[in-house]
């Protein structure tokens, strides 16, 4: 319409273009010619839907109600403020068949605070753009193919409160720029091929319950900082590369519900720290290569269900503490493939609601109890009688002496 406050202009003609849009006043003076009619000007928004729709092959959709026709607003899966012909504020599209790539411009949805693509086929890799999306609550891009790595510019979304990317083929490390992610909730990379270590920065995410990257090839030692997390319920890490010591500071994490650490090659004790764990269920420790005792400490777990310490190098007896009083929730106990000694406790026997045990493969003596041979269960043997103490000092004096040259 800026055309019109030329007040030279004579000859006008624009005829054989694509515009949009009703022509201004101009278009229809004297000889002047600017073709149409044409169709109504999309939106900014309305075409970066168009971009996301064409990227992902939309005709193979399988949800298409109104797409590409009429209010944007009414598309399938979007919704808007105000609801008609408003800004875009949630895309939700899961398991709808988009196959084909992310369009960089749907970073410029300033108002779109839901994106959730789901179980599609989506490919490439995640726009940087994405990063713009500073109204953000809701990240979901879980079970695609995306590749490539996590852009950094995410750590721009300030408001996001869950980031989803898990069941990807995503490489790379994990940007340390995630830990700007004041808001987030929950934090899911699991089945990715994720390298590098666990940035410690992470531990500035005070509101975060859920923090789940099982099944990558992370290394590197478990960061310390991590027992800042002080909202956290959910911590999967099982299923990495992951080396050094189990750090005390976990035991700091007093909402803490499920610990899943197990399929490492985490080494040292466990710490006696995580028997301040009073609402922990689910303990996976195992298929690392743990040494030391078990704490007596974890019979302090009152609410503990599943306890897996199997296929380490424990030594040591199992702890008195472990029995009904302590552990009447208990339903599931192995510690079967380490080197444990001294006998089986009958005070496991007090447990009311231990269903499953398995301590084969230890270094046991004296008689088994007869929790052991209740249902499934297995606890080897049998085994040889205990030495008493006395006379395990005497043992102790023989070998420390050379007893087999003894005259007598």
């Amino acid at each position: 319409s800026s055309l019109q406050t030329i007040s030279t202009l004579t000859n006008l003609d624009l005829y054989n273009n694509s515009f949009c849009g009703a022509n201004p006043n101009i278009c229809s003076v004297g000889s002047n010619d600017c073709g149409g009619p044409y169709l109504n000007c999309y939106t900014d928004e309305e075409s970066i839907l168009r971009d996301l729709y064409n990227a992902t092959n939309g005709g193979s959709w399988t949800h298409t109600t109104n797409w590409l026709s009429g209010d944007y607003c009414t598309w399938y899966g979007i919704s808007c403020t105000p609801s008609s012909y408003g800004h875009v504020t949630t895309i939700y599209l899961p398991n709808n068949r988009l196959n084909g790539t992310l369009p960089a411009s749907i970073g410029n949805l300033p108002y779109l605070t839901d994106l959730e693509l789901v179980i599609n086929s989506i490919s490439g890799t995640i726009p940087p753009q994405i990063g713009n999306l500073t109204s953000l609550l809701v990240l979901n891009l879980l079970g695609n193919q995306l590749t490539g790595t996590i852009p950094p510019q995410l750590g721009n979304l300030a408001s996001l409160q869950t980031l989803d990317l898990d069941t990807n083929q995503l490489t790379g490390t994990i940007p340390s720029s995630l830990g700007n992610l004041s808001q987030l909730v929950t934090l899911y990379l699991n089945s990715n091929s994720l390298t590098g270590t666990i940035p410690s920065s992470l531990g500035n995410l005070s509101q975060l319950v859920t923090l789940e990257f099982n099944t990558n090839q992370l290394n590197g030692t478990i960061p310390p900082q991590l027992g800042d997390l002080n909202s956290l319920v959910t911590f999967d890490l099982e299923n990495n590369l992951l080396t050094g010591t189990l750090p005390s500071s976990l035991g700091d994490l007093s909402q803490l519900q499920y610990i899943y650490l197990n399929t490492n090659q985490l080494t040292g004790t466990i710490p006696s720290e995580l028997g301040n764990l009073t609402s922990l269920t689910d303990l996976y420790l195992y298929s690392n290569s743990l040494s030391g005792t078990i704490p007596s400490s974890l019979g302090n777990l009152s609410q503990l269900h599943s306890f897996y310490l199997n296929d380490n190098q424990l030594t040591g007896t199992i702890p008195s503490s472990f029995n009904g009083t302590n552990l009447p929730s208990l339903a599931n106990l192995y510690f079967q493939n380490n080197q444990l000694t001294g006998s089986i406790p009958s005070s496991l026997q007090t447990i009311s609601t231990l269903a499953n045990v398995d301590l084969y493969n230890n270094d046991f003596c004296g008689a088994n109890p007869d929790i052991c041979s209740a249902g499934t269960n297995s606890c080897g043997g049998p085994y040889p009688n205990c030495n008493t103490d006395e006379e395990s000092v005497l043992r102790d004096l023989y070998n420390a002496t050379n007893g087999g040259s003894w005259t007598h």
